[in-house]
């Protein structure tokens, strides 16, 4: 399902949901088992939110004045968890908010009922996995979705089981280019709420690095845990604050080129590191057919990409920041 759409330039965010389905792994039989074993492999539900591509984007992206996270809690004042303005108006506008969460929601729980009865009443349930991920200003956007999301599919800050016993829906977040997108007290709050979440960053991208507000006035302070990708194909997992320093400092000082913030410079990255560490290989045991017809397709949507831009008559249509 698309939302916010008015036509396919002004989409914002893209929701889909995979239903359930059985593994069926071939034994050696015996006389007391059966030759396979099926094993139920529950179903996911996954939300995407673009980043920017149009004027009010823009706007949004420059309102970095921190307004408190509904709902408002901690004291004193300064204490209180807060966040980017323009991003949480982003999330809350134009009934984003509500269509994401309608679906999300709806489908979560429709394939938890689906797990559980698939398990026979058995308390062993491998939970549902709802993904959120995001590009730039939409990176910030998934924060506050998963944040919301997290809590009313888990009904709650500390419940992580239904009624039945069975774990409750678990939100992954993955960002791309994210800026950083409210205080140390927000941040802390939604590394509890949200702790499977990772920020990718490529090397020379300055967005990540902004709002800039270095230890002021509890400044702004990135989520999750972080991977530095470059596209030499080098990776560095779990940064040391001063590695990111000084990554920091260097972008902030000399800038960066558009692409590295573009969705294509990300994918040039990835692919790089995948490569260097021989996952596009087939003889490699980490290489997957997937990863691998993956990697195909979207080579082949580069040279779509090339090809259209170099001839302004041709019928394709390129979407902003469709790179």
């Amino acid at each position: 399902e698309f939302y916010n759409r008015k036509d396919l330039n002004t989409v914002r965010c893209l929701c889909f949901a995979v239903g359930g389905h059985y593994d069926v792994i071939p034994e050696k039989a015996t006389e007391d088992s059966s030759p396979t074993t099926k094993t139920f492999v529950p179903g996911t539900v996954r939300v995407f939110f673009r980043g920017t591509d149009t004027f009010r984007n823009v706007v949004a992206d420059a309102k970095a004045l921190r307004i408190p996270h509904p709902p408002k809690r901690g004291v004193p004042f300064w204490s209180q968890p807060a966040v980017h303005h323009g991003f949480l108006d982003a999330w809350r506008g134009d009934k984003l908010k509500e269509s994401v969460m309608e679906f999300v929601l709806r489908h979560a729980n429709e394939l938890q009922k689906e797990a559980e009865e698939a398990a026979a009443g058995s308390s062993n349930v491998s939970p549902i996995v709802v993904d959120v991920s995001g590009h730039s200003l939409g990176g910030s956007i998934a924060v506050l979705a998963s944040y919301d999301l997290a809590l009313a599919l888990r009904g709650g800050k500390k419940a992580k089981k239904s009624s039945s016993g069975a774990a409750k829906p678990e939100v992954r977040l993955y960002t791309f280019g994210c800026p950083r997108t409210g205080n140390i007290s927000f941040t802390q709050d939604f590394n509890r709420v949200v702790p499977n979440c990772w920020n990718v960053i490529n090397d020379n991208d300055i967005v990540p690095a902004v709002p800039h507000t270095p230890g002021v006035l509890r400044g702004y302070r990135r989520h999750g845990r972080s991977v530095i990708i470059c596209e030499d194909g080098s990776i560095v997992v779990k940064p040391s604050r001063k590695k990111k320093l000084e990554r920091e400092k260097r972008v902030l000082k000399l800038g960066s080129a558009v692409t590295a913030h573009e969705t294509g410079g990300y994918r040039r990255s990835l692919r790089a590191v995948f490569e260097k560490e021989g996952m596009l290989n087939p003889d490699d045991e980490r290489s997957t057919p997937e990863l691998r017809a993956l990697d195909e397709r979207l080579g082949h949507l580069d040279a779509i990409i090339t090809e259209a831009r170099a001839d302004p008559n041709r019928s394709i249509k390129i979407l902003p920041g469709a790179t």
